[in-house]
């Protein structure tokens, strides 16, 4: 896999976990497609997100903004009028689109753990998923081990934020039912291969 490929495989899983507060915050101006300087002004001057620095404040905005605004306005609308739960699937999905190797992880950790029957995530299941990997692509050794542990943290979050697990310390598994809605969006967005990935517990 080449470094471009590695990068797009990663995203920006990085920046956050679901960003569930943040996402319901900037989803209504990413509808008025804000110019730089409006941007700008909304996340640093006015500091909608009441973040205490200036620097998280930027890059919270930057990785929701990077993970949303490609999505289009309709998805944007239906974003902030559907429930809570239909809500937090399409964060799902926007996470699952930006960053694949959340997908790769849903898929052959999450989803052969409730296979086999498994109650819950092993203790070492991203580190186990991550050392293979970067045994199969040696440019994923790029990264820091630093660097490893926050994405493994943000996913294990965002798992435990849309119900996939039970919380980040115990990782329990749960069955997750996707929304009429959400199904609809990735028809839409070309991603039925989704389907797969988000129904994997149950």
């Amino acid at each position: 896999m080449s470094q471009k490929n590695i990068k797009a495989y990663v995203g920006d899983i990085n920046g956050g976990s679901l960003m569930l507060n943040d996402s319901l915050i900037l989803a209504p101006y990413l509808l008025d497609e804000p110019d730089k300087d409006e941007w700008k002004r909304l996340v640093l001057e006015q500091n909608i997100l009441q973040r205490k620095s200036s620097q998280t404040a930027r890059r919270a905005a930057a990785t929701v903004r990077k993970r949303l605004a490609p999505l289009g306005r309709e998805f944007l609308t239906d974003l902030v009028t559907l429930p809570e739960r239909a809500y937090i699937q399409l964060l799902m999905v926007s996470l699952l689109i930006q960053s694949p190797i959340m997908a790769d992880f849903m898929s052959n950790v999450l989803a052969e753990a409730r296979r086999v029957y498994k109650p819950a995530l092993e203790p070492t299941a991203w580190q186990d998923f991550i050392d293979d990997r970067c045994r199969a692509w040696p440019q994923l050794n790029d990264y820091s081990d630093e660097t490893y542990k926050k994405i493994g943290k943000n996913i294990i979050r965002a798992l435990a934020e849309a119900g996939y697990i039970d919380s980040p310390r115990n990782k329990r598994i749960q069955p997750v039912y996707l929304e009429p809605e959400v199904k609809n969006w990735l028809d839409k967005l070309n991603r039925l291969d989704l389907i797969e990935v988000m129904e994997s517990t149950f």
